[in-house]
Parts: structure tokens; sequence; C-alpha cells
């Protein structure tokens, strides 16, 4: 059985329906991808991660979800190191821009670094 979903909210409104609409007006979309991009910069430091270089490209996990026809929880899962496949490899490449030995390398990573706090 899964497990369950959370949804964190402000007010009562989910985050993920406060960014979608923010999303829609094209000035605001660009402030998040601004902001995403900086994000990226403070945490590369740790080195490449899925998440650092979906942030890298001003993307959302809704955004990259959309761009490789999955659903934004599997993003989440495989950002957090999860649900990592070798055939996810080529889409994240594809949808993110980057070549698969980027992507390989920032899985490595990443996985490498969920190693050390477990």
């Amino acid at each position: 059985m899964p497990a369950p979903q959370i949804v964190e909210t402000i007010h009562g409104i989910a985050i993920s329906d406060l960014i979608a609409e923010r999303e829609k007006d094209p000035r605001k979309a660009a402030a998040l991808a601004r902001a995403r991009r900086k994000i990226s910069g403070m945490i590369a430091n740790e080195g490449s991660s899925i998440a650092s270089l979906r942030l890298s490209k001003g993307m959302s996990q809704q955004q990259l979800a959309n761009a490789m026809g999955v659903k934004q929880p599997y993003i989440a899962r495989i950002e957090r190191g999860e649900d990592v496949k070798i055939s996810t490899v080529t889409g994240l490449a594809s949808a993110l821009g980057e070549s698969t030995d980027v992507v390989f390398r920032a899985m490595e990573n990443m996985l490498k670094t969920k190693e050390r706090i477990e």
C-alpha cells in the first residue's frame, strides 16, 4: 500500500495550487524560474543532483513531470532517490536538456549522499 501523500498548505490552500496559479502569469512564472535557479546555485556545493539540475533550469517538479509525461509525485520520488531506474535517465536528460552522462552523475551523487545520510 503506497504511503499517503502529504499536501502542504497555506491558509488551507495547497502550495502546489498556489504555484500553479502563479505560473499562469508570465511575469510571476519568470520570477519563480529565477528563484529556482538561485536556489540551485545555493545547493550546488552539495554536488549535482536531479533536484539541482531541475532547479538550474528554473523548472518546478510539475514542469519536469509534464515534460517527461509523468506525474509530479514520480519526480519527487526520483529526487528522494526512492524510484531511481536506469530507464529514467534518458527521459530526464531529454526533459532537462542535458546529456545522459550529466544526469547519470547527478543520480550517482544523489544516491551517494543518500547512503551517507542513512
